[in-house]
């Protein structure tokens, strides 16, 4: 994805979430900022993320490839997480934005994505899993599979 590319060049953190089926109006902590269905731009999206801008904090919303909303305040996870991959080295201490990201795909079939502003890093969260430290072909290839899928996965 050209957006997360892009945030990590800029060095910019970001949660981006990607409603599939299910409406994520009773996952959220707090509403997002409604925004009026806008064509998903990498600079647009680092516009949004850029602190200390009004819309920095919280997730994007992604639906039917436009962006909905900002700010939006997503549950926690509770568990205790390892990296999917041991061999990534990647710390078992996850912070604010990945919890985040496993907690909306634990509360619904949406799909996470967290770009770190301390390392760079492109994650992905979907039904409960985050796969940590993934390459931009691993993130486009997971995304076509898990968009263009029915809710059997």
């Amino acid at each position: 994805m050209d957006t997360c590319r892009f945030l990590r060049k800029k060095h910019l953190g970001g949660l981006l979430v990607i409603e599939k089926e299910e409406s994520l109006e009773s996952v959220y902590k707090v509403r997002p900022v409604e925004l009026d269905r806008l064509r998903i731009r990498p600079a647009l999206v680092a516009a949004i993320l850029q602190p200390p801008g009004a819309l920095h904090d919280g997730a994007v919303i992604i639906r039917n490839d436009e962006i909905v909303g900002a700010r939006a305040i997503l549950p926690l996870s509770r568990g205790s997480y390892l990296p999917r991959y041991k061999r990534t080295g990647i710390s078992s201490t996850l912070g604010t934005r990945h919890r985040a990201a496993i907690g909306v795909s634990e509360a619904s079939d949406a799909i996470a994505i967290v770009v770190s502003e301390e390392t760079g890093n492109i994650s992905l969260a979907h039904n409960g899993i985050l796969e940590e430290a993934i390459s931009g072909e691993r993130l486009a290839e997971l995304l076509t599979q898990l968009t263009s899928s029915s809710s059997s996965d």
